[in-house]
């Protein structure tokens, strides 16, 4: 696994920095990092990165880079193209300091945890660049069902990201369905089951696996999709219909995920919701609503404006 290692001088020297590795029965396993020369020099900037997950999806990663002067500089920076590195073969370029990745489909997880080393070299307008570096752990939910259960989870996120209902009352989604396991998996068999605003299930019923997905077989690092709806006009008790989706592994473990359909939550009134007095905040609501052309805008909204720098 790839990371960055940071150090600290103490009376001229760096600290030894140490990897340690812990197996079975807690044992650790511990190895210094090899000897280097910390050089006495200043960089004129910096590229820090920063991340966050994002809402609603799995193993998706918003990335900003931001350059920071170190001191007085003697040229000025112009930022022009940013080139990012995922640490997982993907790379991405983006003419801001900011990335989105998804790490779901990066092949199978064979670890609780893994590691990925983000880098990105951001290009100045005369062709000058500098790199910023920063490390990111993925927990494997998937590989912890696996050791656990011994099962096959299958994992979901929708499009849109977050479910919204049409005229007529219906939320329609698809969703992309995969796993992380090193052998293909055969969906056999899915069941709806109703949820109401209570959180009770029931209503359990079998569906034809045709009219739900197209391809039941889903490879190593590959996808399917699912388009799934709810009619709020013919069941108005529920907040969701969960389908359960089973198969089997081509080894022959047990495959089973669920994915829901919710009803969205009403959209903010002055009736529901609590107004804005903050005039800076109220100021950036109303350029947000202007630059998105959005009759409501999310918090979500007003952080992705800032970081792009257009608030």
């Amino acid at each position: 696994m790839s990371v960055p290692v940071k150090t600290y001088l103490r009376d001229g020297k760096p600290l030894q920095p140490r990897i340690i590795v812990f197996g079975a029965k807690n044992v650790a396993t511990v190895v210094d990092v090899p000897s280097y020369t910390v050089k006495p020099c200043k960089p004129e900037r910096v590229v820090n990165i920063g991340l966050r997950a994002v809402p609603n999806r799995e193993d998706e990663f918003e990335f900003f880079a931001r350059v920071i002067a170190s001191g007085k500089e003697s040229t000025p920076f112009n930022a022009k193209r940013y080139l990012w590195n995922f640490g997982d073969g993907e790379t991405q370029v983006t003419p801001s300091g900011l990335a989105t990745h998804a790490y779901g489909h990066d092949g199978p997880r064979n670890a609780l945890y893994s590691q990925r080393l983000i880098k990105v070299e951001v290009v100045g307008e005369g062709g000058d660049s500098i790199s910023g570096r920063t490390s990111l752990q993925l927990m494997s939910a998937a590989y912890e069902h696996l050791l656990k259960f011994d099962v096959v989870a299958l994992m979901s996120q929708g499009t849109p990201r977050f479910p919204t209902i049409d005229q007529r009352g219906v939320v329609r989604q698809k969703f992309e369905i995969w796993h992380q396991y090193g052998e293909p998996v055969e969906i056999q068999s899915v069941t709806v089951i109703s949820q109401d605003k209570a959180g009770r299930r029931g209503g359990e019923s079998k569906l034809d696996l045709a009219t739900i997905i197209g391809e039941t077989e889903i490879p190593v690092g590959k996808s399917i999709e699912a388009e799934l709806s709810l009619d709020t006009a013919k069941h108005p008790d529920l907040v969701a219909l969960v389908y359960r989706l089973e198969g089997t592994s081509a080894d022959g473990k047990t495959a089973i995920g669920e994915v829901s359909v919710m009803v969205p939550p009403p959209k903010p009134t002055p009736e529901n919701s609590n107004p804005v007095t903050d005039p800076k905040m109220v100021a950036k609501i109303q350029k947000a609503l202007a630059i998105l052309g959005q009759d409501t805008v999310t918090q979500e909204d007003i952080w992705r404006l800032e970081r792009e720098g257009r608030l």
